[in-house]
């Protein structure tokens, strides 16, 4: 959960040490402590939820240093291609012939495609850093009919209005400090989901992962919480405490949704 206009979290410190190594915060299960196992079951869940198809053409937007890319490729997806903004995360598996490289930012996405088209996208934990109806509208443009779409996202609790106002305006100033463009309900998720046009998107599904994954990850941060020797390490420990105060709080809950794209 740190912001994309920065780099990303130093994955090495938090126990991937790879060249392409994961860099999300991990869907954590009871007993876990390796920070590789939890970081790949948050993709395969995702993808499980969607689900993603061997046979589909796949386009992986924020996808990182391509760990994800190799992931599916090792689930017998052969047609995949992969957005990244970063330079330096790119290069990591840009001369990989198996995977489509692009360099660019989300809010390009549909300009970046010229006329292609997916049958599924997938966005781990990264959306939420987005303004929803602009990837709604980019993931839509370039979606085949019926194409299945899966990303993470951040919620508001339902009784969000009704809380103190110190907690309210201590979460929204917490999540804007991380960069997260979006703050909605559930409720109001579903109407920006219905404002595009009706039947746009249909057989929505959102899975709470809270506790395995704000809960799971401020768990796992606990670990540096020693006085930080650099600014990676700082950044560990303020990520791993703000997913504590959203989780502690219950102010916020970390889900995964996944939609298709109406065939009409």
């Amino acid at each position: 959960m740190t912001s994309r206009q920065c780099d990303r979290i130093n994955s090495a410190l938090l126990g991937d040490a790879r060249r392409q190594a994961w860099s999300n915060l991990g869907l954590w299960r009871e007993g876990d402590t390796d920070y590789r196992v939890a970081a790949q079951a948050l993709a395969l869940q995702l993808a499980e939820q969607m689900p993603l198809q061997a046979d589909a053409k796949v386009l992986d937007v924020a996808c990182g240093y391509g760990t994800s890319l190799n992931l599916w490729y090792e689930l017998g997806v052969r047609d995949i291609t992969g957005l990244e903004p970063q330079t330096a995360c790119v290069h990591a598996w840009q001369a990989d012939l198996r995977f489509q490289c692009w360099l660019d930012n989300m809010q390009n996405l549909n300009l970046r495609a010229q006329g292609q088209t997916f049958e599924a996208i997938i966005a781990i934990d990264a959306a939420y850093q987005w303004d929803l109806q602009q990837w709604l509208q980019q993931a839509h443009a370039v979606l085949s009919p019926n194409g299945r779409l899966g990303f993470h996202f951040l919620l508001l609790a339902d009784d969000f209005a009704q809380r103190p106002v110190w907690q309210r305006l201590c979460t929204r100033v917490l999540l804007r400090m991380v960069g997260v463009k979006t703050c909605l309900t559930q409720t109001q998720l579903q109407a920006a989901f219905n404002s595009q046009a009706p039947h746009t998107w249909t057989e929505v599904c959102i899975t709470d992962l809270s506790n395995e994954v704000l809960g799971g990850f401020g768990q796992y941060a606990l670990r540096f919480s020693t006085t930080p020797r650099d600014f990676d390490h700082f950044k560990i420990q303020a990520t791993g405490r703000l997913c504590r105060y959203l989780h502690r709080h219950q102010s916020v809950r970390y889900v995964s949704i996944s939609l298709r794209k109406s065939g009409l």
